[in-house]
């Protein structure tokens, strides 16, 4: 797919409002309002076109490790350090740590062995037992796979150049969503039927399949199994 660039997006949305890019005010207008929608679709689901592989680098002694600056949402079953039989358990809570490990497993100095488990602790990940130096020097990253955020990207200092993951196919969804919030900031009542038109648009979206197989019958979109017949 194609991807859209931060000049091109503004562009489409200053045409759909009318604004003048060359006017600052103006300008800051589509951006603030692009920002936003680009948030909008992120948060309605894991797009596949946001897809990303990460790693952690281990430290000996360290239970505590920061997100990738740029990273979304994780894949809770695909953090592993070696092969199939290295994933880790995502326990969700750090009080489970405590349960598994015993309380002291993070301060006491004798706790360091092969991590087992994982959560999410804010923005940093807690991984446990804490590895020990003698694991670090045999398997020293973990592998997970996670979803990426345009709107990191956009607090880089971007240019109208910065090449978002939008994919072409799926632009208009990006400017609808950014023309609702920024209609409701003008208190232009057609604000609500872009908000509509943006519901709609992620229903569509969600059932959209980039794998085809040309001969086998087109698969149900992923929202199918919530569905009544």
């Amino acid at each position: 797919m194609s991807q859209l660039t931060w000049g091109e997006l503004k562009d489409r949305i200053s045409r759909r409002s009318h604004k003048n890019l060359q006017r600052a005010v103006q300008s800051e207008d589509v951006e603030y309002w692009a920002k936003v929608g680009i948030e909008m679709v992120e948060q309605e689901e894991a797009w596949p076109w946001l897809r990303t592989a990460e790693t952690i680098t281990l430290v000996a002694d360290q239970y505590e490790y920061s997100w990738p600056a740029s990273l979304a949402r994780y894949d809770a079953e695909s953090f592993r350090y070696g092969a199939s039989n290295s994933y880790l358990i995502d326990v969700g809570r750090p009080e489970r740590l405590d349960f598994a490990l015993a309380p002291n497993w993070r301060d006491s100095a004798t706790t360091s062995s092969t991590p087992e488990y994982f959560c999410s602790f804010g923005r940093n990940f807690w991984i446990g037992a804490k590895p020990s130096s003698t694991f670090v020097a045999s398997s020293p990253t973990v592998y997970f796979y996670g979803w990426k955020s345009d709107t990191y990207a956009l607090t880089q200092s971007p240019t109208d150049a910065t090449v978002l993951s939008i994919p072409r196919e799926v632009a208009d969804c990006y400017v609808v969503a950014a023309l609702s919030a920024g209609l409701q900031q003008e208190d232009d009542p057609d604000w609500a039927r872009m908000r509509q038109t943006h519901d709609q648009n992620m229903i569509k979206l969600r059932g959209m399949d980039e794998s085809i197989d040309a001969n086998k019958e087109t698969r149900l979109p992923r929202f199918a199994r919530h569905m009544e017949y």
